[in-house]
């Protein structure tokens, strides 16, 4: 079978970290998502695949050309992404009036679903959507479904149930039924064309199947604590592996990876599962605990705790700072004494602004999203929440409470008075 990924969105809702690649280009747990998602698709018997790639495409396409994978690969650009119906149409000009898996982009699946939702084509021969029980409906199409048939899908509606139901993953078998319904498709009140309308227009024929998958099954990755949790639960897969170097006096418990070249110093302490990428330096006397991934060429130096977060490529957090369930991107310097908060007083859960609304993470701990190239001072202070875009410096002993945009300089202002001795 011939599949396709969806991956032309802009991912607005993980900016800062999405200002200057796609959001399948994100780093959890040792790879990309987009190498998580090829991962599932290995062990499904793909006879080409099909990615609809948006205006960063080529950082995904090298990505993607650099692996060995058993299946061609061919790109389709969406430059002015309007909606899912829109993009699996543009990838079915490809496929030849075929039937094929359709993925998308910002969603990992496990071999697992993807090998049952195949096998249960072959045995019906209808499209099929992939639809899970969660307990949180908010920001999921909500799939309605009789005798493992679709009913109907209601995008992210408005008046949601008190109660959890059945969502829509992601994961689906269109068919030719299908893509031809989609032509008659016009544009949807969110100024899309939609997908799930054509599903449900053949859904009202009765040719629509619903596969269920267990919440084990995919991970979904909409925004930036999304990200936390899918490097959790695919850490937690993981073996030890040390291929670097482990000097005397390192105390390591749990499954750590640690990548080639990398070191842990004298002093060190890490609580796996961890991951600690190639070239990358730990110590002396740092502390990693749980669920920490470390990309390539990460410093963590002297005297630093980082907890349940994910330091990209090549950032440098080298003395006496706390940084705790937060994503820091790549080529950051972080200063001396730079604490990076998760927790609020009261515990509430903690807030943030997604497209200039402010949102529930749903989390009691976490911490900030730094975007790449950032640079703090000496004892600055991050409050749990706070975005901090691509490219900005924040001076020394500056307390940041509030989102920093892009290429900005932010300082404290300080009143210094001087008496005689």
């Amino acid at each position: 079978m011939k599949a396709v990924i969806l991956a032309a969105g802009r991912g607005v809702r993980l900016q800062p970290l999405t200002e200057n690649r796609p959001k399948q280009m994100l780093p959890v747990a040792g790879k990309p998502i987009i190498g998580h998602i090829l991962d599932g698709l290995r062990s499904v018997e793909v006879e080409q695949l099909i990615i609809v790639v948006g205006e960063m495409g080529e950082i995904l396409r090298r990505y993607v050309e650099s692996l060995n994978l058993p299946f061609p690969v061919e790109y389709v650009r969406q430059l002015d992404p309007r909606g899912t119906g829109h993009a699996a149409a543009i990838a079915a000009e490809r496929i030849g009036g075929e039937s094929f898996l359709l993925l998308y982009g910002d969603v990992i699946p496990s071999p697992t679903i993807l090998n049952i939702v195949s096998e249960r084509y072959e045995e019906c021969n209808l499209a099929l959507i992939t639809a899970s029980n969660v307990d949180e409906l908010e920001g999921f199409g909500v799939v309605q479904a009789s005798d493992g048939l679709l009913e109907r899908i209601v995008e992210k509606p408005s008046n949601l149930p008190l109660h959890g139901g059945l969502v829509n993953v992601g994961i689906y078998i269109l068919t030719p039924e299908v893509l031809k319904d989609l032509d008659g498709v016009g544009v949807s009140p969110r100024g899309e064309i939609e997908l799930t309308d054509a599903l449900n227009v053949s859904a009202a024929r009765g040719r629509v199947g619903v596969v269920q998958a267990s919440k084990e099954d995919w991970i979904h990755i909409g925004y930036p604590w999304d990200l936390l949790k899918a490097n959790m639960r695919l850490l937690s897969r993981i073996s030890t592996s040390i291929s670097g170097d482990v000097e005397d006096g390192v105390r390591i418990s749990g499954p750590v990876i640690l990548g080639k070249d990398g070191v842990i110093r004298a002093g060190s302490i890490v609580e796996g599962p961890a991951f600690i990428g190639e070239g990358s330096k730990v110590g002396p006397n740092a502390y990693v605990r749980r669920f920490t991934f470390l990309d390539r060429d990460v410093r963590i130096g002297n005297a630093c705790e980082v907890k349940n977060s994910i330091v990209m490529e090549g950032t440098k957090i080298p003395h006496l700072s706390y940084v705790g369930d937060s994503i820091i991107g790549c080529n950051c310097n972080i200063g001396a004494g730079t604490m990076v908060a998760n927790l609020r007083f009261d515990e509430a859960f903690i807030r943030a602004t997604v497209k200039g609304e402010r949102v529930s993470t749903g989390e009691r701990k976490f911490g900030a999203v730094i975007g790449d190239n950032v640079r703090t001072g000496v004892n600055v202070s991050v409050m749990p929440g706070v975005k901090i875009g691509y490219g900005s410096w924040i001076g020394p002993g500056t307390v940041v409470s509030r989102d920093v945009p892009a290429r900005t300089f932010v300082k404290a202002e300080q009143k210094l008075k001087y008496v005689e001795l």
